[in-house]
C-alpha cells in the first residue's frame, strides 16, 4: 500500500504539541482507491490512488475543496457506488452492518413519525415491530428527542431533525459512521450545540467516525485527525493529529494557541488545494 500521499507536505506540517496515546487497532483501509465517471465531455476521475487508514474508535474529519470528491468517497464507504479501482475494508467486524450514513440536509421520510424514520434500517433488515419501538425509543433517548418519539418531521426543527438521523444512524448499529457535512445546513448556535452533542453521543458508543465537512473549526474541533483531501482527482495531501482531551466545548478551545495554529495549517495545506482547482477549471465558454 503506497504511502507517500499521508504524509504532510514540507510546507505544512501538523502541529503536536501533546504526546499522543498508542495508536489502535486499523479499523477502515483504503488502497489506491479509483473513482472514474464518464460524462459527456469524456472519462472524470473524481479519485485517484487514495490511500487511507482510520483506527478503530478514531474520529476522522475530512476537509478538501468542492467538488474534490470527498462524498464520493463516503458513497463508496457506504457501499452505494462502485471504485473503478482499488480497495475499501472494513476490518475486524462487530456490529450488524459495516456503515451507515448520515446525509446533509433533510434526509428523513415526512409520512413516518420520528420514531419510525429511526426504526426504518431495523425495518429494512426485518426486525419485528417491538424490537423496533425499543431500539428507536432507547436511540432517541440517547440524542435528547425521546418525548418527540410520535411527532413528525415537519413538527420539529432543523436542528432536532438532524438528532433524529443521527438516532437513525445509531438503530443501523454498524461498525463506521460516515457523515457527510450533517451541520452544514444548521445555524451557527445549534452547530455549536451539536458539535457537542455528538461528542457526547459517541463517546458512548466507541464507533469509527469518519466525518466531511467544509469548516476547517469544525474538523479540529470534532477530529482525533485531519485529513486533508487534494483538488480532484482526490488524494490524501496530509493527515493532522489533534493533541485536545476530551469531552472539547469550541469556547474552551478556541482561545488555546495549538488550536489555532492548527486550523491555520490546515488552512495552508487546503488553500493550495483550493487554488490549484479554480486555476486548473477549464474556462466557461
Amino acid at each position: 500500500m503506497a504511502r507517500s500521499s499521508l504524509q504532510p507536505s514540507p510546507a505544512s506540517q501538523p502541529v503536536t504539541p501533546m504526546e499522543q496515546p498508542p495508536a489502535a487497532a486499523l479499523k477502515v483501509r483504503i488502497a489506491g482507491l479509483a473513482k472514474r465517471y464518464q460524462s459527456a465531455a469524456g472519462p472524470v476521475d473524481a479519485i485517484a490512488g487514495l490511500d487511507l487508514d482510520v483506527r478503530e474508535g478514531e474520529f476522522l474529519t475530512v476537509v478538501g475543496p468542492s467538488g474534490c470528491g470527498k462524498s464520493t468517497l463516503l458513497r463508496i464507504l457506504a457501499g452505494l457506488e462502485t471504485a473503478t479501482g482499488g480497495a475499501v475494508e472494513v476490518l475486524d467486524r462487530r456490529r450488524r452492518l459495516p456503515a451507515a450514513v448520515v446525509f446533509q440536509g433533510v434526509s428523513l421520510f415526512p409520512w413516518l413519525r420520528v420514531e419510525d424514520n429511526v426504526a426504518y434500517p431495523l425495518w429494512v433488515a426485518g426486525s419485528g415491530r417491538r424490537r423496533r419501538k425499543e431500539a428507536a425509543r432507547a436511540a432517541l433517548e440517547r440524542v435528547g428527542l425521546g418525548r418527540f418519539a410520535r411527532a413528525y418531521p415537519n413538527q420539529l426543527s432543523e436542528g432536532m431533525r438532524q438528532r433524529v438521523a443521527i438516532a437513525r444512524a445509531l438503530v443501523a448499529d454498524a461498525d463506521v459512521l460516515l457523515m457527510d457535512e450533517p451541520f452544514s445546513a444548521l445555524d451557527e448556535p445549534t452547530r455549536l450545540l451539536l458539535q457537542e452533542d455528538l461528542q457526547a453521543i459517541l463517546g458512548k458508543s466507541g464507533q469509527t467516525v469518519i466525518f466531511v465537512t467544509h469548516s476547517i473549526d469544525e474538523a479540529v474541533l470534532l477530529g482525533d485527525r485531519v485529513a486533508v483531501i487534494t483538488a480532484r482527482p482526490a488524494r490524501v495531501r496530509a493527515l493532522y493529529d489533534v493533541p485536545f482531551p476530551r469531552p472539547r466545548r469550541y469556547t474552551e478551545v478556541r482561545h488555546d494557541r495549538h488550536f489555532n495554529d492548527l486550523t491555520v495549517e490546515v488552512w495552508e495545506a487546503l488553500r493550495e488545494e483550493v487554488a490549484g482547482g479554480i486555476r486548473a477549471a477549464p474556462a466557461e465558454s
